[in-house]
C-alpha cells in the first residue's frame, strides 16, 4: 500500500464518521426538542400532587407530624 491509498482511505473514513456524529447530534437535538423541551412540561404544584396522590390539604399536616412517646414507655 502506498502513501497515497493509505491517505484517501483515512480521509474517506474521516469524512464518514464526521457525518455520522453530526447526523446522531441532529437525532438526539430532535428527540429532545419533541419529548424534553421546556413546551412539554407540565407545572406540578402541591394542589396537583395532592388531587394525584389522593391527599387533601387538610390530611397532609396531620400526616406529617411526628408520632408522639408510645403510651406506657418507660421514661428514664
Amino acid at each position: 500500500m502506498g502513501g497515497r491509498e493509505q491517505t484517501l482511505w483515512r480521509r474517506r473514513l474521516s469524512r464518514e464518521l464526521t457525518g455520522l456524529i453530526a447526523l446522531k447530534l441532529v437525532a438526539l437535538a430532535l428527540l429532545w426538542w419533541l419529548f424534553f423541551s421546556p413546551a412539554h412540561r407540565t407545572t406540578v404544584d402541591a394542589d396537583a400532587a395532592g388531587r394525584r396522590l389522593g391527599v387533601t390539604q387538610a390530611a397532609a399536616p396531620a400526616e406529617a407530624a411526628p408520632p408522639g412517646p408510645a403510651q406506657g414507655a418507660r421514661r428514664d
